[in-house]
């Protein structure tokens, strides 16, 4: 399990993109993931649902942001440039 998928805030968003942006840690532990955990997937299906895990992830703190303001609402500035 990870760290980064337990809340969907802020400061689990702002370290999950720090950590994926980082060259081939994803990946590595991705690989750690799969070789400790008994399945029967091979790496490259695992890698596609880990794919999939982190994308519902971005998705949920995103949504959970766009919440805050109502449909119509302007969108501030530091949010477009952000």
């Amino acid at each position: 399990m990870s760290f980064f998928y337990r809340r969907a805030d802020n400061a689990h968003y702002l370290a999950f993109n720090i950590f994926y942006s980082l060259p081939f840690l994803f990946e590595i532990r991705t690989l750690l993931d799969w070789t400790a955990t008994t399945t029967s997937l091979d790496f490259y299906s695992w890698l596609k649902v880990e794919d999939i895990r982190s994308s519902l992830f971005i998705a949920t703190c995103r949504n959970k942001g766009n919440r805050q303001r109502r449909l119509g609402d302007r969108v501030p500035r530091y949010t477009k440039f952000l």
